[in-house]
């Protein structure tokens, strides 16, 4: 499993654990009706220009850190991958020029030498590509998340969903409010 898999998936674990979590206890920090009603657009946008900044608003605070590891390291990973293959290519274009002197001057050894270096920086420039290019695809499916996150939170922040157990005549009841 690749670096940026395993990434991905610790979020969406980190996610989870910290919903289900907050979800199963009611004492942990109760949602109150009188709370000021979020913007989802806000949270949205914020998530989208700053990593972890809509989960910051919508006080999602595990799942901001989260978002802010996962997503500077796939950025950071983006970036190193595209220098390496910047590297590649300045050292391929670099062997395809002294190939080519080398075959002027009439040194076929020189030349095939220098032909298989351009080769296989070539081979290292297309690698480094295609890791750039699958991770900017998984950085972008975790920005989505992230912002559909920061959207569902927003829209969900005045929800009381605390549970009210009550007896009444005997008889066990089981409320659950839901006010917005």
């Amino acid at each position: 499993m690749s670096g940026a898999r395993r990434l991905i998936l610790l979020g969406i674990v980190i996610s989870l654990w910290s919903t289900v979590a907050l979800a199963a206890d009611s004492t942990a920090a109760p949602v109150l009706s009188g709370r000021p009603k979020k913007s989802t657009t806000a949270a949205v946008f914020m998530s989208m220009a700053v990593p972890g900044l809509g989960q910051f608003y919508t006080h999602s605070y595990v799942k901001a850190v989260a978002a802010i590891l996962i997503e500077g390291t796939m950025g950071g990973s983006i970036s190193y991958n595209n220098d390496r293959m910047l590297a590649a290519k300045r050292s391929a274009d670099n062997a395809l020029r002294t190939a080519q002197q080398r075959q002027a001057a009439g040194d076929n050894a020189g030349y095939l030498q220098f032909k298989r270096i351009e080769s296989d920086h070539r081979t290292f420039q297309h690698f480094f590509k295609n890791q750039r290019n699958r991770l900017v695809w998984w950085f972008a499916g975790t920005l989505a998340l992230s912002m559909g996150d920061a959207y569902v939170d927003a829209q969900l922040y005045r929800l009381d969903f605390s549970p009210s157990l009550s007896f009444s005549g005997g008889s066990v009841g089981v409320t659950v409010a839901c006010r917005f």
